[in-house]
């Protein structure tokens, strides 16, 4: 069974950095990520800055 004592159990191993298990964030073998990330972040930020706006992130 699932006590309250496994599920705190269970929610800081979720908390933890994958590298404490010997995990490395996944890179993109795409040429143009550092690019396309940057001009999201952008958009994001753009759309913090003005919230009535409509942002669409979906890309083809």
């Amino acid at each position: 069974m699932f006590n309250s004592a496994k599920q705190e159990q269970l929610r800081a191993l979720l908390h933890q950095s994958p590298r404490n298990f010997g995990k490395a964030w996944i890179v993109s073998p795409d040429e143009q990520y550092a690019l396309k990330k940057h001009q999201r972040n952008r958009l994001i930020c753009l759309s913090e800055q003005y919230p009535n706006w409509a942002l669409d992130l979906h890309t083809n």
